[in-house]
C-alpha cells in the first residue's frame, strides 16, 4: 500500500492519496482504508482503480507527524488488513502584518 501526504499548514485539511496492492502487485478495488492524523481520522473506499483519498484535518504543529493508512479488508475473506506509515510535514500560520502610513500635518 503507497501513502502519499503534501506539506499543510496547521488547520488545514490535508489530502492522503495512495494505491491498495497485494504481496503480488496486483491492485485491490474493494475494501476501504483508514487515514488518521493527530487521531483524526477519516475512512473511504478503495476506488475500481485501487486508490483512494482522504483529507483529514491536521491540529498539532510539528517537524513532522506520523500518517497512518490502515486497509480494512472487506468480510469475504480475499484480504486481510494492513497498515502503512508516512510522515507529514505541519507548518505553522504565518500571519500578514499590513502597515497604514498617514501623513501628520
Amino acid at each position: 500500500m503507497t501513502v502519499s501526504a503534501t506539506s499543510v499548514t496547521v488547520g488545514q485539511n490535508t489530502t492522503v492519496t495512495g494505491t491498495v496492492r497485494d504481496q503480488f502487485g496486483e491492485l485491490v478495488k474493494v475494501g476501504s482504508v483508514t487515514v488518521t492524523i493527530d487521531g483524526q481520522s477519516r475512512t473511504v473506499d478503495v476506488g475500481s482503480n485501487g486508490g483512494y483519498s482522504a483529507s483529514v484535518n491536521t491540529t498539532i504543529v510539528g517537524v513532522s507527524r506520523l500518517v497512518t493508512v490502515t486497509y480494512n479488508a472487506p468480510a469475504d475473506g480475499n484480504y486481510t488488513d494492513s497498515t502503512s506509515t508516512s510522515n507529514v510535514k505541519v507548518n505553522a500560520r504565518v500571519p500578514t502584518v499590513t502597515v497604514s502610513a498617514t501623513e501628520v500635518s
